[in-house]
């Protein structure tokens, strides 16, 4: 199968938060990239509406640094979840972008993923 990402995975894990209405549970990150975030479904039973946009929390262990974004389940599995991060604040995306940059090693390729996350912003407007 030929691999069609368009943005690296970074390999992480973290504790995680997702928030959907009033309903929040926890789980863990598996991979994250400056599009999305893929991460072990709940333990709980947690229903998620694709057309709906939920909250996402992590915790960075052994920092105060908090990622905060918003998303949107793209795809599912027995044991994961995959989101589509619609927004996310500037502070989170400096430092995901930070975390993409020194797992990467090769600073073209970070500034092609850029180009094109802009591209994609762009056309959502």
């Amino acid at each position: 199968m030929t691999e069609r990402r368009l943005f690296s995975r970074v390999a992480y894990r973290a504790p995680a938060v997702i928030t959907c209405h009033e309903t929040t549970v926890t789980c863990q990150v598996i991979d994250m990239s400056l599009h999305g975030i893929c991460t072990s479904k709940p333990e709980m039973d947690f229903a998620v509406d694709p057309s709906e946009l939920v909250q996402i929390s992590v915790n960075i262990p052994d920092s105060n640094i908090q990622l905060l974004m918003d998303a949107m389940l793209v795809s599912f599995d027995d044991s994961h979840l995959r989101f589509e991060i619609q927004q996310i604040d500037l502070e989170s995306i400096t430092y995901l972008k930070r975390m993409v940059e020194l797992n990467i090693g090769d600073e073209s390729l970070l500034h092609r993923e850029l180009e094109h996350l802009s591209h994609i912003q762009a056309e959502d407007q």
